[in-house]
């Protein structure tokens, strides 16, 4: 061979070896990546236990939903927002909520005494805590009324 095939061999093996090198790279770090990713993500799923909790408080026969042969959800029963029965209905631990229901009158009720000694939302480091309000039709004697029901939860971090 001359000396232009040597070059020309050793160009092209060049150009594959840095064409595999390239390759061997990102396929490196692709795996690289895909290892961390786990191990780096942290998943809060405190927002979306409030909401169970919530949506269970409202929706269930046994909590506050009005209940005459069969369930009227958003139907908040007056007979039923009580300390007992909701003591009942919300037996966790873990969690503390604050229920306000306005109609004529305000009424609240605190779950969880542990819980509620702490004001609500004041320390975001150590506690989670949500606050939502609700518009809901207030069953009392036969009655129906317009309402609005406040519901805060709140967790340990």
């Amino acid at each position: 061979m001359d000396k232009k095939g040597q070059i020309f061999d050793l160009t092209k093996e060049w150009i594959v070896w840095i064409v595999k090198a390239i390759v061997f790279f990102v396929v490196a770090s692709m795996i690289i990546i895909i290892v961390n990713i786990p191990l780096s993500s942290e998943f809060k799923t405190d927002g979306l236990r409030h909401s169970l909790l919530r949506q269970h408080l409202i929706y269930d026969e046994n909590c506050l939903a009005y209940n005459n042969e069969r369930t009227y959800p958003g139907i908040v029963d007056i007979n039923k927002f009580t300390l007992a029965n909701l003591e009942k209905c919300f037996s966790t631990q873990n969690y503390g909520a604050q229920l306000i229901l306005s109609t004529d009158k305000s009424s609240i009720i605190k779950l969880n005494e542990k819980l509620n000694k702490f004001e609500f939302c004041f320390d975001k480091k150590n506690f989670y805590c949500s606050n939502t309000t609700y518009y809901v039709l207030v069953k009392e004697n036969d009655i129906e009324k317009q309402g609005i029901l406040n519901i805060a939860i709140l967790n340990l971090k």
